[in-house]
């Protein structure tokens, strides 16, 4: 089996709702290792960035503001995983 590893984002409000114990929970649930966590600010420039692929829909703007929404709290919670052709 080939290990892989991808990336996955917990929002602002999964931060804010104190979801991310749970989240992390099903995440391990689903046989995958969680190798890196950081909790990072990220502004609309780097949203806009990350999103880039999607720029040319319907939704993408929502989807900029749904990520910067909070204005006091723009945090994520960036999660590198890990798993045995599970990606």
């Amino acid at each position: 089996m080939e290990t892989e590893k991808t990336f996955a984002i917990i929002k602002p409000d999964g931060l804010l709702g104190n979801y991310t114990d749970d989240i992390k929970r099903t995440i391990v649930e689903y046989g995958f290792r969680i190798l890196k966590e950081k909790i990072v600010q990220l502004d609309e420039g780097t949203v806009k960035s990350f999103y880039a692929e999607h720029s040319s829909k319907s939704f993408f703007s929502s989807l900029i503001k749904y990520m910067t929404r909070y204005e006091v709290c723009h945090s994520h919670a960036m999660i590198v995983l890990m798993n045995d052709d599970g990606i």
